[in-house]
């Protein structure tokens, strides 16, 4: 695993530096449990990280937003998207 990621492997990693060499790509976990946790995102382009944000409140609406994700008036993109409607990461895929 990456150092300060509960998900995000060595090869993950490696393969998504290869994809953001054709355009941006990003990565976001989050763990909550009785409505406290945590969401950790990293962005790369150009075989970079270009931006990252560990265990702080709002990292994946940032990289959500530096994706050009839009959002209506008082909603976040976290939620416009729907992943407020997981708990986890691993819940994202199904």
């Amino acid at each position: 695993m990456i150092k300060d990621y509960s998900n995000l492997t060595v090869k993950l990693f490696s393969i998504l530096m290869q994809y953001s060499k054709i355009d941006k790509i990003g990565y976001i976990e989050a763990e909550y449990f009785g409505g406290s946790g945590s969401q950790s995102a990293i962005l790369f382009d150009d075989g970079v990280v270009i931006f990252e944000s560990i265990s702080k409140q709002n990292s994946i609406n940032k990289l959500l937003k530096k994706i050009g994700v839009k959002k209506k008036l008082f909603q976040d993109r976290f939620d416009y998207i729907g992943l407020n409607k997981f708990r986890k990461t691993e819940e994202w895929i199904k």
